[in-house]
């Protein structure tokens, strides 16, 4: 995250509320397919079917928890947070 944009008015910020933050500001990250194919291909695919290039990206810790760091981390804020499904290490893993 080198990069912190403005969003010009609340409309623009309500589009993509989750990436704005209190300052209406974001903090955007790019990818190549050169820097990471995974995750290029991922959001290119994404586009595809929804018509939106945007994947949030998180440090999907839960409030007042420190930064997921481990795959135990992970599956504990998982378990405990209002998540539908989680991708990890090759994994898709969906809540019923």
């Amino acid at each position: 995250m080198i990069l912190i944009l403005r969003y010009k008015d609340e409309k623009a910020c309500r589009r993509v509320h989750v990436t704005c933050y209190v300052d209406m500001t974001a903090r955007p990250q790019t990818v190549t397919r050169d820097q990471n194919w995974t995750w290029y291909n991922l959001i290119k695919a994404f586009k595809e079917i929804k018509g939106e290039s945007l994947i949030m990206n998180t440090s999907f810790n839960l409030a007042g928890e420190p930064l997921v760091e481990t795959p135990q981390n992970a599956t504990r804020s998982f378990a405990q947070g209002g998540f539908d499904a989680m991708y990890m290490q090759g994994w898709l893993i969906r809540k019923r």
